[in-house]
């Protein structure tokens, strides 16, 4: 790992493992939706939060669009020289997030979901921030 990464190393751990819950997401919700309950490629799914299956995909599709906010401004960051320790609670912190936001939909508690889901987009929005002054 190259000297400007390594104070970083612990926070692109915890993003590879993020990477690896959304790959398990991906998969839980393709076998939900394929396996279980034989939906052909292309067909929708009618939404129905009563339906594990729509839970499972939707959960995967809710990280997925909100990945694509979270990596740029995390690597954003890194090229900030943001201090390693603020990325590090912010990488732990939204994957905490999106970990709790999944169990919460499998188990559809829509309030706890809620705070799943808020626990990783503020975070997000305070590396943002923290990136923006960091380049001023």
């Amino acid at each position: 790992m190259s000297e400007f990464l390594a104070p970083y190393a612990d926070a692109l751990f915890i993003v590879s493992l993020l990477m690896i819950l959304i790959i398990v997401q991906s998969f839980v919700g393709a076998f939900f939706r394929n396996a279980i309950e034989k939906y052909q490629a292309g067909e929708p799914l009618p939404a129905n939060h009563d339906s594990a299956t729509y839970r499972m995909v939707r959960s995967f599709e809710n990280s997925a669009e909100n990945l694509i906010l979270f990596l740029p401004v995390f690597v954003l960051a890194i090229a900030a020289s943001v201090s390693p320790t603020w990325v590090w609670w912010v990488a732990l912190l939204f994957t905490v997030g999106r970990a709790a936001h999944w169990a919460m939909y499998a188990m559809n508690i829509p309030m706890l979901r809620t705070v799943a889901f808020a626990i990783g987009f503020f975070a997000t929005l305070a590396l943002a921030v923290k990136t923006a002054l960091a380049l001023i």
